[in-house]
């Protein structure tokens, strides 16, 4: 009597919810532990399938102003991005909420025009001529630093591939700048340093040596600045690439936009005292 074959019973997998690890892009569908078996990083599912369905997701440490001073969590985030860039780059969501990246960007900027603004009136011992030039460059930088921030995120933060699109920003442009604004935490960090700067120059006895050092300072936050963007950059697209177009980008994003804001404030300052 012919024996009928054997039933061959298919394995049914999990379906996959897209969910990928954040680090090295491993599969987690159907992990049990919230832990990578890939790379071993922990990760968070509820905030991995709010990203999946479209959600805007928190600011790491920023956000955290809703359960502590907001004056904390700002300090918390400035050190966590100067001291660990490239943490702060891996833990940084595909798909950030903008209004929060804004309003620590805002924070940086104000504080650091304030600081600015103080000294120059300091300087200038009340002048109204030197006030409104102070207010006519601080000006410039603030249209410096946003052009700035725009070329970067467009050129240097963008995914390598779509460097070159243009017409309707498609979400990655959104990503991009949203990052970007937070590093404008290393303008505040520019901001003290010139601090440190004007205050040895107004109180050391020795003003020569003061302002080599301060040249010296100043070239170190530069270069600072620019490795870390690079790092960001690379660490967040997970791609070497673009680390190279940041170490090769980012000095004539800066030379263009500062020296069209610098052209911009000189035309401004003829014209306003001229009339």
């Amino acid at each position: 009597m012919p024996h009928d074959p054997p039933i061959i019973q298919e394995s049914q997998s999990p379906r996959d919810e897209g969910l990928r690890c954040p680090t090295c892009e491993y599969n987690l569908t159907g992990l049990e532990v919230d832990i990578c078996p890939e790379c071993g990083d922990a990760f968070d599912r509820e905030q991995l399938l709010a990203e999946l369905a479209g959600e805007p997701s928190p600011i790491p440490i920023w956000s955290q102003r809703l359960t502590v001073p907001a004056y904390r969590a700002f300090i918390m985030t400035v050190i966590e991005i100067w001291v660990h860039p490239i943490r702060f780059a891996e833990r940084f969501p595909a798909n950030p909420d903008r209004s929060e990246t804004i309003t620590f960007s805002r924070w940086c900027l104000g504080i650091s025009v304030g600081i600015l603004f103080l000294q120059m009136a300091v300087l200038s011992g009340g002048s109204p001529r030197d006030l409104i030039q102070a207010a006519l460059t601080l000006t410039g930088l603030v249209l410096g630093v946003l052009a700035t921030e725009w070329t970067i995120a467009m050129l240097v933060f963008a995914p390598p591939l779509k460097i070159t699109k243009v017409g309707t920003p498609a979400p990655w442009s959104q990503q991009s700048l949203s990052l970007a604004r937070m590093t404008r935490v290393y303008l505040l960090m520019s901001t003290m340093g010139v601090s440190f700067c004007l205050a040895g120059l107004l109180i050391l006895p020795a003003p020569n040596d003061v302002a080599a050092i301060s040249a010296y300072v100043l070239a170190a936050i530069a270069v600072t600045w620019w490795i870390c963007l690079s790092l960001i950059a690379r660490t967040y697209r997970k791609n070497s690439i673009n680390f190279f177009l940041g170490i090769f980008l980012i000095p004539i994003c800066v030379i263009v936009c500062g020296g069209l804001a610098a052209v911009l404030v000189g035309l401004s300052g003829l014209l306003f005292f001229r009339l």
